[in-house]
């Protein structure tokens, strides 16, 4: 349904030939899948027509599959295998030649996630006989015996398998190993994963039904049963700071304790048992009392408090009538007269509220106080203030204000140590020790590396590193041409400088990693290839707030799904 209905978006956008964008935060970044910690390059793509028929191109832009099917699905981004619709009842599986695949298999198809997400597992595929499914690889190849009666990708544990035989679950890997046995009614990841290891340690939630109901249980991901099904339910803490442990929310007889891995450390006594990642402590909440734990188990404070408010390594306690500041260690901070206490991104600071609704910053050893309306915390040491005038400035804790309140605006580029600050139509650049960068009229700040950004308008442009300083394209891209700004007008140079594509254009973008640029004339789009040569005449109206992505005569998409649409033939 959700396919039909972008199909027919896109056929109504181009009757009118205006493309509407989907934000794109990662503009120039690397379109990879990720498979537990299996990276899987983006060789095929989607191509959507001007009817809405899709077909395929490669990442060099050639279409290898006309735009001729209903519908087509990728199961692996990076093979030559494709599941093309030619209605709503048939289909067949051809690679880039129009070769039909797998003829001597029966119902070959992608396998997605249990909850019916659109994410396809990128190893396997899968076949029926008989009534019963099993698994094959993208050459061919039995993996799984078509023993089960149904084969699912399992939910937030890629690369694994939810199996159901005789009316229970278990868990194949995408090589045919059993990991857990078909003996559980139900089975799901823990949704635990991490940039660095990916889903390599998310563990397994089982159920298992016995006389007496169904039980809860948990299984590590080398597939060790930590704990048994005898619980009323089982949740994993996301603690990213220990790898190595497993912390686990239980809860029995209507009461809820906690386990690390084995061995209990909080007992059942409690009707609420929360986590928090900012201040790494856990709090246990009976009817009327909240208690504060480490991840040790060791009680942080003795007494029972019935309101709280967490800040980092700060908690805010009440009692009757009065307010006391404490650290999560449980050492006295001081008496609290402020209406509200705030976090932020450092754990080591936190913002406090009065009666007046004024803000001010706090730690164990300063406070800074005026009558500012809004505090936000930047980095380092600095602070985001708003003043009773309306206007923005930013301060550093120890020094004072380190950039006067004369802007409408001031915010965090992201993922960089650095500010926009912005005032009626101009931007101003800050680094990470407050020197004004540049000033950029009209300009838009996208964010085209991990720890790069570009700040452009029409006739200007700025790259910036982690910390705010200014840097060359040339430094950040290993292109064969780099963007180039003359006089108001855009071409391309490459890395020795020399000007290979004239400053002609009203504007252009950085090539990216499939080796092309988009080029703009009178606010139509078009596209060069590497070499400077024109795959593509400027002559498409893009609605685009930041820089237009292509491959060769396609317009790149991203969204859920990275799709192209076709500009021209």
């Amino acid at each position: 349904m959700e396919k039909n209905i972008l199909k027919k978006v896109i056929i109504a956008i181009l009757t009118i030939a205006i493309i509407v964008i989907f934000v794109i935060i990662y503009k120039n970044s690397r379109y990879v899948f990720k498979d537990e910690n299996k990276k899987y390059e983006q060789n095929y793509f989607v191509e959507y027509s001007e009817d809405g028929n899709a077909g395929v191109i490669n990442r060099k832009g050639e279409e290898v599959i006309h735009t001729v099917y209903s519908e087509i699905t990728i199961p692996n981004p990076e093979k030559d295998v494709f599941i093309c619709s030619i209605d709503e009842e048939n289909s067949e599986i051809i690679n880039s030649k129009g070769e039909k695949l797998f003829e001597n298999y029966n119902n070959v198809s992608a396998l997605v996630t249990s909850d019916g997400n659109q994410e396809f597992e990128k190893e396997v595929l899968k076949f029926e006989k008989d009534g019963r499914y099993g698994l094959i690889d993208f050459s061919g190849n039995v993996v799984v015996e078509p023993e089960y009666e149904s084969i699912l990708s399992l939910k937030g544990k890629p690369g694994k398998l939810l199996v159901k035989k005789d009316g229970d679950f278990g868990v194949v890997d995408s090589k045919g190993n059993l990991v857990i046995p078909t003996e559980y009614n139900n089975i799901a990841g823990d949704n635990y994963s991490t940039e660095e290891d990916g889903y390599t340690k998310t563990g397994y939630i089982v159920k298992k039904k016995t006389d007496e109901g169904i039980f809860a249980g948990y299984i590590s991901a080398k597939g060790k049963m930590i704990l048994k099904p005898e619980y009323e339910m089982i949740q994993r803490i996301s603690n990213y700071e220990d790898k190595d442990n497993i912390y686990l929310i239980e809860m029995k007889d209507g009461k809820k304790g906690v386990y690390k891995n084995k061995k209990r450390i909080i007992e059942n006594n409690y009707q609420t048992i929360t986590y928090s990642s900012s201040s790494n402590i856990i709090i246990a909440k009976t009817t009327k009392n909240n208690e504060f734990y480490k991840l040790d188990g060791k009680k942080i404070l003795n007494k029972k408090y019935e309101n709280y408010t967490l800040a980092g390594k700060y908690i805010l306690v009440e009692e009757k009538d009065s307010k006391q500041l404490y650290d999560t260690n449980g050492n006295f901070i001081s008496n609290f007269s402020y209406k509200s206490i705030q976090d932020t991104a450092n754990s080591n600071y936190f913002i406090t509220i009065d009666e007046n609704d004024h803000y001010s910053i706090m730690n164990k050893s300063t406070v800074i106080k005026d009558n500012y309306i809004d505090l936000k915390y930047a980095y380092g040491d600095y602070f985001i203030f708003t003043n009773e005038e309306n206007k923005v400035g930013v301060l550093n804790v120890w020094t004072g204000v380190v950039v006067e309140p004369i802007y409408d605006s001031i915010l965090k580029i992201y993922n960089i140590n650095a500010l926009e600050a912005r005032r009626e139509n101009e931007t101003d650049i800050y680094s990470s020790k407050m020197t004004k960068v540049s000033t950029i009229s009209d300009a838009i700040v996208e964010n085209v590396k991990e720890k790069y950004a570009v700040i452009y308008s029409n006739t200007q442009k700025l790259y910036i590193d982690e910390n705010g300083n200014e840097i060359s394209n040339i430094k950040i891209f290993d292109n064969k041409l780099y963007s180039k700004v003359q006089d108001g007008k855009w071409g391309f140079q490459d890395k020795s400088g020399n000007i290979v594509v004239e400053c002609n254009y009203d504007m252009v973008t950085e090539l990216n990693e499939y080796g092309f640029a988009g080029i703009m004339v009178d606010g139509k789009w078009g596209v060069i290839d590497e070499l400077g040569n024109v795959v593509l005449e400027p002559n498409y109206e893009i609605e685009s707030y930041y820089f237009p992505s292509f491959i060769g005569k396609t317009y790149l998409v991203v969204n859920e799904v990275v799709q192209c649409i076709k500009l021209g033939e």
